[in-house]
């Protein structure tokens, strides 16, 4: 869900300042699976662990594993500039925008 507000500094332009929150969370899945694992694990002489930083992945014994990752605070400020019209003069209208979230 997001709540967003335009604002168009020049009357009957089509540049605009966008500002507002996304709220809720972003999350991904993943699983995998890794190659020889029995082999691995002979050579090392211990069960292998993959590490980023301060994340740990410990596969299964048959070298699968499972994740899910979680990503940012739930409330998340949003600021972009854009050219168009969310509700356009015409018929037909156009929108494009680009934006940070942090």
């Amino acid at each position: 869900m997001k709540v967003l507000l335009d604002y168009y500094p020049v009357d009957n332009s089509i540049f605009s300042l966008t500002g507002g929150f996304y709220l809720g969370t972003n999350s991904t899945k993943a699983n995998g699976l890794i190659r020889n694992y029995r082999e691995l694990e002979q050579q090392l002489g211990q069960k292998p662990e993959l590490r980023y930083e301060d994340i740990v992945i410990s596969p299964n014994d048959d070298g699968s594993f499972d994740g899910k990752l979680r990503m940012g605070n739930s409330i998340k400020p949003y600021i972009g500039i854009g050219l168009g019209r969310t509700i356009p003069l015409k018929r037909v209208g156009f929108r494009l925008e680009l934006g940070l979230v942090y």
